[in-house]
């Protein structure tokens, strides 16, 4: 078991921070619409090119106690 969510954890942190297409539509289809519906702010006020890396790094470090 401890084995399954040590790739689940990585796979997740890859397409968070990763930079490739299929981190692009993570971020487009989930996590943005995600954030805007939470959040109530508009799609057009947030892109995952303006987000700040190393602040969500050691948010979600701290978050999730990794």
């Amino acid at each position: 078991m401890d084995q399954k969510i040590s790739y689940w954890i990585q796979d997740f942190l890859n397409l968070v921070f990763g930079g490739s297409e299929e981190t692009d539509n993570f971020w487009d289809k989930i996590l943005i619409p995600e954030v805007c519906s939470y959040y109530k702010v508009e799609r057009s006020e947030i892109s995952h090119k303006d987000i700040i890396y190393n602040a969500l790094y050691f948010a979600v470090m701290e978050l999730t106690g990794l």
